[in-house]
């Protein structure tokens, strides 16, 4: 009986082992394969809403665009965030995490963060 289940805890263990190194490496977002580095979610996490724009720069690097307007590739997230906090963003700055993950950093006239949003486009 003892072997039985020392027997079916190994197998239940390999499986639980197995699914979850084929949902990271699999294709998808934030996948190993497009490029996704966890370490740098967990940057981008750590920023707070508040902090001064350069705080993220020197976080995450040197965004891949400025622009005016809420990211175009994560621009389904834009309606997480009601208008008057969007409307304090003089601009916003983009980063890419691998293949297709990317950041959005609104920023207001004093240089601080107001909104942070992430996704896939």
């Amino acid at each position: 009986m003892q072997f039985r289940l020392r027997t079916l805890f190994v197998i239940l263990t390999l499986a639980a082992v197995t699914i979850s190194l084929l949902a990271i490496i699999l294709p998808g977002p934030r996948s190993l394969l497009m490029g996704y580095e966890r370490v740098r979610q967990r940057q981008f996490d750590d920023i707070e809403i508040g902090e001064p724009i350069a705080t993220a720069i020197k976080i995450l690097g040197e965004p891949i665009r400025k622009e005016k307007d809420f990211s175009r590739e994560i621009a389904y997230r834009e309606n997480d965030f009601d208008q008057k906090t969007l409307s304090k963003c003089v601009v916003f700055l983009v980063w890419r995490n691998g293949g297709n993950w990317f950041y959005c950093i609104g920023v207001d006239d004093a240089g601080k963060i107001v909104v942070k949003a992430d996704g896939n486009s």
